[in-house]
């Protein structure tokens, strides 16, 4: 594997905006009050918005999307089975503002990141060390997250550290990607479901693009129905654990076609 990038930012790029591929699923409409907080930082950081919202998200979110943000929106009906084309369509929708860099997010997280840290977030965009990046989260904010999260997650990241000498954090769906990137997902992914995350990063360096890791401190997690909530309320939520579970299962099977086993020594 050849196309790491150095940990180092880069010197003398191109200063770039970026436009955020987002998809949504909100029901509750929680996230409108969050929406209309955001929205001069929201039109600030992110040159346009291409945005996968569900059929069943509440049509308030869609409107200001679609009104106040500019987004570029379609709808598709929820499924955990469509999670990755959603998230392959908020690129393509992402592209049609031919971007410098896509920035990939669940619009939640980046809500969240935006109102933590906007500078942090606008450092990870001023210049892209690769033609893809993932984001990931530093110690204290993993540290930070659910409980059911850290314990489920750090599986998913130790199987693709043995597979790969990467210690990434690769569950959190934060990814930056050059047009040329963001192109390869959209033509070429595969992955429906969540492990749409393995996927992307293995896919960009098998077409030959480079890729690199960051993390952030300003992430930090909540589900939609909690967005303004002080801290999550779920981890005595057994059907909470089954959802983590099943979530990193998923990555794991993603992970499967890749993994080389290693030879134990045997006892004569």
């Amino acid at each position: 594997m050849t196309n790491d990038v150095s940990q180092d930012w880069p010197v003398g790029t191109v200063e770039r905006r970026a436009v955020l591929a987002a998809t949504v699923h909100d029901r509750g409409g929680n996230l409108l009050e969050g929406l209309r907080r955001l929205a001069t930082p929201l039109r600030e950081v992110f040159a346009g918005f291409g945005v996968l919202a569900t059929t069943r998200t509440a049509p308030a979110v869609v409107s200001f999307l679609e009104v106040d943000l500019g987004a570029n929106v379609v709808r598709d009906r929820p499924s955990d089975e469509h999670v990755g084309a959603h998230r392959r369509e908020a690129v393509r929708l992402a592209l049609e503002f031919k971007p410098s860099i896509v920035l990939y997010s669940d619009l939640d997280h980046v809500m969240r990141w935006i109102e933590a840290d906007r500078a942090e977030l606008e450092q990870h965009l001023e210049v892209l060390p690769a033609d893809f990046l993932v984001i990931g989260r530093t110690e204290d904010a993993r540290s930070a997250c659910p409980r059911r999260l850290r314990l489920t997650e750090a599986i998913v990241n130790h199987i693709y550290e043995l597979t790969t000498g990467r210690a990434w954090d690769l569950m959190f769906a934060f990814r930056a990607m050059s047009p040329a990137a963001a192109l390869a997902i959209v033509e070429h992914g595969t992955e429906n479901s969540i492990a749409s995350d393995i996927e992307w990063p293995m896919l960009a360096e098998q077409r030959g693009l480079s890729i690199a890791y960051r993390e952030a401190n300003g992430l930090s997690y909540r589900i939609v129905e909690d967005f303004d909530d002080e801290a999550d309320r779920h981890d005595t939520d057994p059907i909470a654990w089954v959802t983590r579970v099943e979530i990193a299962n998923r990555h794991a099977q993603a992970l499967k076609p890749v993994c080389v086993p290693r030879s134990t020594a045997t006892t004569q």
